[in-house]
């Protein structure tokens, strides 16, 4: 019994002073001199105590993380610990925040130290403390690839530095602007270093140095390479940054594109004949060793600059002092190229001849671009050549993917022997005859389609660039398959496509080539042009509150004027009917009592709506719709919409909120398909017309031959030439408005059926005075706007019996 009493004293004194010596050691950081260590395992890291990014630990999560300190009492003795002096407790500020010591006699801060150093003395204690670190790249001290400052001025900032933001500089790790005594412009969300202390005259020369010397005391520790760049720089970050890690950062390499400058300057400056310094128009690159190397000369080296080129001062001092030439070789001439819009663009668009185009697919950075929205359409063309060629990489994917098909058995992953690529859909399955998608025939001159219009038409426009494309694709396959032999004598025999609106354009071609030996080889292939992504594109500018100028031109007060005052009146006058329109008649009439008919006619609507807008403008001679038109366009002010309508049209509300949103001032002018209606005493063959007009073959037709409702601005209508008024008569005024507006470079034309539009239907008959291709336009509108094929032969099988 003593004897277990003795033990069970024993291991309590040792729990006791085990628990002294834990309390005591964890009220203070733990150093080499100590003889109590941890032998417990380290606890996983806490998940709240992650930053947003996962690369950063922050610093009050490390405060959270170390032993809990217990507080000794008031009366109880201060027992001093050496440790380093420039290893301080988290709360004392150390490397995060300012020294708050209790005895600065034996708390010292070793001011010798850089930042890097402090860190890595930070990451020796994290390990004594067995804190575990977030990430790999955090454990093993690795950097991100670029940090890019750009060279420029407060004047510059909304403008190149702003432009440089929205395109490269959103792809690089870290992008600054350095504009001395300026802040981020108003709504921009510029990074500026504002270089307190360096004005911002030029030539540079303080502020390039001021430059250098922040990359390496705020940016060493974290990149690997630093690009000193002007603001008139564009650069392609992925591929720079793909370049960059093929290099050494460990090396010391100053880096751009070489110069050696003019002899006068070389003999001013004391250049040695193998001295070479980086221009900075095409940017310089340093790495993390050459900067390191650099920064202790660059204050020294400021005060003796001898001439008004920064980059040859900065130059001179990495040379002198640091040891370093500007590497000196034939490839970063073509990476880094210069004086490219100079010599190629000349201010205009990016040029389309082969030679350009091979070397800016070469080119990293381009210099110099000092138009802003050259950067944009920069970045444009180089997004667009990403996007080939991962379409490309995608296209030898799914040939490697077809490849592999062969080795494997029959019986095992049969997903893989699906005929249709993963990522295209599958055929659209019908599920009536009624659902089934016909096919159009075609051959290199024709399509044959199943429209009861139009069954043939000649290969052009559009379709000539689908068929040639369909064709070359074709070839392309053909030759594939009998391994890349040379196609002689290729033709297309039979042509078939259809759109699948689930997954894109099928083709389907019988073909057959002679081959280089001489053999005539036929196939039948078999291929899609899928669809891509959805895209936003850009939208018209229109103004859906426009107010509308309605014209029409008439030779006196007929029934049909009549009904177009009622219809304008329902749609445009009335306590719910849409606001914001005005009505210019044009009257030709050489007689004042003809002229004044109708001007008493709408007298009545004004006194019955007062706040309606009617002119009147006459006009002598004989009628012709395109002076009249012309006419009343011109009392209208030129950044007002027109619409040009004719007296047997009927228009709805709906329609003229299509007009305003789909009309656009310098971009787009709307010429909408109106529907004609038939003859109703055939239509109808003496039953009521109804007053709710239908809309289907039996009632009338789209005239997709008529162009002459439109949908335009003054300004627009102006900047073509307006209607051709030499024209005289019936037609032809509105098909040569289109054209017009077809080829105009600034507005485009927007052709659309629209049900808003009903043309009443009405007798007419053609001048033979008319001109031979007016003639024949008029007899073609006559007759097609009679009645339907079907209407018309039972009318003449019912008079036949």
């Amino acid at each position: 019994m003593p004897e277990m009493r003795a033990r069970a004293l024993r291991l309590l004194l040792s729990a006791f002073a085990g628990l002294c010596c834990g309390i005591f050691l964890s009220s203070y950081i733990f150093s080499p001199e100590e003889n109590c260590h941890r032998t417990e395992s380290p606890a996983p890291f806490p998940p709240d105590l992650r930053s947003n990014d996962p690369g950063i630990l922050r610093a009050d999560a490390v405060h959270q993380a170390q032993p809990s300190r217990r507080v000794p009492a008031d009366d109880a003795p201060a027992v001093a610990h050496p440790r380093p002096a420039h290893v301080q407790r988290r709360d004392e500020g150390g490397v995060d925040g300012p020294v708050h010591a209790a005895d600065p006699a034996n708390v010292k801060r070793d001011f010798s130290k850089t930042n890097m150093d402090v860190k890595a003395d930070a990451k020796e204690r994290q390990l004594r403390l067995g804190e575990r670190p977030v990430t790999v790249t955090e454990e093993l001290g690795l950097h991100k690839t670029l940090y890019v400052g750009v060279v420029t001025a407060r004047k510059y900032l909304k403008t190149r530095a702003t432009a440089i933001n929205n395109t490269w500089g959103r792809l690089v790790p870290k992008v600054e602007f350095f504009a001395p005594g300026a802040d981020s412009p108003e709504g921009r969300d510029l990074p500026v270093v504002s270089m307190d202390g360096v004005d911002d005259a030029y030539p540079p020369q303080k502020k390039v140095f001021s430059m250098l010397k922040y990359m390496h005391d705020k940016m060493l520790d974290q990149y690997n390479w630093f690009l000193r760049s002007d603001d008139d720089l564009f650069l392609r970050p992925e591929e720079l940054m793909a370049f960059l890690q093929t290099l050494d950062p460990q090396k010391a390499v100053y880096m751009g594109q070489p110069g050696i400058g003019f002899k006068r300057d070389r003999e001013r400056l004391k250049l040695d004949d193998g001295e070479v310094y980086c221009m900075g128009g095409t940017g310089v690159f340093y790495s993390r060793s050459a900067l390191k190397r650099v920064r202790p000369y660059l204050d020294e080296c400021l005060e003796q600059v001898m001439s008004y080129h920064e980059d040859v001062e900065v130059g001179r001092c990495v040379s002198r002092k640091a040891g370093l030439q500007c590497t000196w070789n034939y490839q970063l001439g073509k990476l880094l190229y210069y004086d490219i819009t100079e010599k190629l663009f000349r201010g205009k668009d990016i040029p389309s001849d082969p030679k350009t185009r091979k070397m800016m697919t070469t080119a990293l950075t381009l210099h110099p671009v000092k138009d802003p929205p050259m950067y944009y359409r920069l970045q444009k063309f180089y997004t667009e050549l990403r996007m080939t060629n991962i379409k490309k990489s995608l296209e030898d994917l799914r040939v490697q993917r077809k490849a592999l098909l062969k080795y494997l058995p029959s019986s095992s992953l049969p997903e893989f022997q699906s005929y249709w690529p993963d990522i295209i859909p599958p055929p659209y399955r019908p599920k009536s005859r009624f659902d089934v998608i016909p096919w159009e025939y075609f051959t290199t001159t024709t399509i044959y389609q199943n429209v009861e219009q139009m069954p043939a038409i000649g290969v052009g426009g559009s379709n000539r660039i689908d068929v040639d494309s369909a064709i070359q694709t074709s070839k392309a396959i053909f030759s594939q398959l009998y391994s890349g032999q040379v196609v002689k004598a290729f033709h297309l025999q039979n042509g078939y496509r259809r759109l699948d609106p689930t997954r894109g354009v099928e083709y389907m071609m019988d073909v057959s080539g002679q081959l280089g030996n001489g053999t005539t080889m036929r196939e039948r292939l078999n291929f899609l042009r899928p669809f891509g992504d959805v895209e936003m594109l850009s939208q018209v500018h229109s103004n859906p509150y426009a107010h509308i100028n309605i014209i029409v031109t008439l030779s006196g007060v007929a029934d049909r004027f009549r009904q177009f005052l009622t219809n304008y009146e329902k749609t445009c006058l009335s306590p719910e009917a849409a606001q914001g329109t005005r009505l210019i008649v044009v009257i030709f009439s050489d007689t004042d009592a003809g002229y004044q008919e109708v001007v008493s006619t709408l007298e009545g609507l004004r006194k019955k709506y007062r706040q309606a807008e009617i002119r009147t403008v006459r006009q002598t001679g004989n009628f012709s719709r395109a002076k009249g038109l012309d006419a009343g366009a011109m009392t209208v002010p030129e950044k007002e919409l027109m619409f040009f309508v004719d007296a047997d049209l009927d228009f709805s509300e709906d329609f003229l909120q299509r007009c305003r949103k789909i009309t656009a001032r310098g971009e787009q002018a709307y010429f909408p398909v109106v529907f004609m209606l038939f003859n109703p005493d055939i239509v109808y063959a003496g039953k009521p017309v109804p007053k709710q007009v239908t809309i289907s073959r039996d009632t009338g037709h789209w005239a997709s031959y008529a162009f002459g409702m439109v949908c335009v601005y003054r300004k627009d209508y102006d900047s073509v030439g307006g209607f051709d008024l030499s024209i005289k008569g019936w037609g032809a005024e509105d098909v040569k408005l289109y054209e017009k507006f077809v080829a105009s470079p600034s507005v485009r034309t927007f052709r659309s059926v629209d049900p808003g539009l009903i043309h009443r239907f009405h007798s007419k008959s053609c001048n033979p005075n008319l001109s031979k291709d007016q003639f024949r336009m008029c007899i073609g509108a006559l007759a097609e706007g009679y009645a339907s094929k079907t209407q018309l032969a039972l009318l003449y099988l019912k008079g036949k019996n």
